[in-house]
């Protein structure tokens, strides 16, 4: 898994573009047409290093509307636009949904096309009349614990860019949650089951229990009967909403072994 990336600074976004501190966004704008057009990969078919810079190039352009760089000189009479959102699905394993965590998401971000910017998009080579090329990037996101398949996060200012100044949109991505072989979640609570040999049902003692958090144990009785179930409690999954933080348990269910000896 890629690590997020690092924020542009402004000073570095401003490098990477060619621009002296104090550049407006007319400035920025024209050096982005310029250079994006000049680092596209179609016109560096199999070049990575190409691909690299043009990479570059637009994040040092969105670090520069996030630094507000457009808002200082927007369109006269033009009012702020946000950008529109992205919508992605991600796919994660049932413990990362559980437990929350770190994934890298790749998506492709629309922008001015560097050379119709557009407008007047017709017979325009470089977007293909559409007035907008995709850049792609890596985002990383970090994923809350709890979540449960078919859950939306929003990643702020991760979706398109804005116009006149307006902030990019978000990034919402809808969690799709793999199947767990041995565990089975039913909201906070975690379900599954044992075998344990008919010896260790009729003397009783500790069984050792497969959770989300780890490996935990619990005890049976005597003469527990096949399929008495267990309450792990704290043993479930951990949801934080409105400040508070909630814990499920884990459920297990003892079912004896056929055919093994009691002793």
């Amino acid at each position: 898994m890629s690590p997020p990336r690092s924020p542009v600074s402004k000073e570095k976004a401003l490098a990477v573009l060619g621009l002296p501190p104090g550049a407006g966004y007319e400035d920025v704008r024209r050096a982005y047409r310029r250079l994006a057009f000049e680092y596209h990969p179609d016109r560096h078919e199999g070049r990575s290093e190409m691909e690299g810079r043009f990479k570059q190039v637009g994040e040092a352009y969105r670090a520069l509307i996030e630094e507000g760089v457009e808002k200082e000189a927007s369109a006269p009479g033009s009012p702020p636009r946000k950008g529109r959102d992205l919508h992605y699905d991600v796919q994660v394993d049932f413990m990362m949904a559980a437990s929350g965590g770190e994934v890298s998401v790749r998506i492709k971000r629309p922008f001015p096309c560097p050379v119709c910017d557009g407008f007047e998009p017709e017979g325009c080579s470089a977007c293909g009349g559409e007035g907008s090329v995709l850049e792609e990037a890596l985002v990383g996101v970090r994923l809350p614990s709890g979540l449960e398949d078919g859950e939306t996060v929003r990643v702020a200012h991760e979706g398109a860019p804005g116009e006149f100044g307006g902030a990019p949109g978000d990034l919402v991505l809808t969690v799709k949650s793999a199947r767990h072989p041995a565990l089975e979640r039913l909201g906070l609570d975690v379900h599954s089951e044992v075998a344990v040999p008919p010896f260790r049902l009729k003397r009783g003692g500790p069984v050792r229990v497969f959770t989300v958090k780890g490996g935990a144990q619990t005890e049976i009785p005597p003469g527990t009967p096949s399929g008495r179930t267990f309450r792990l409690q704290g043993w479930g999954v951990e949801r934080t909403r409105g400040g508070r933080t909630f814990r499920g348990d884990h459920i297990v269910r003892i079912v004896g072994m056929p055919g093994e000896s009691e002793d």
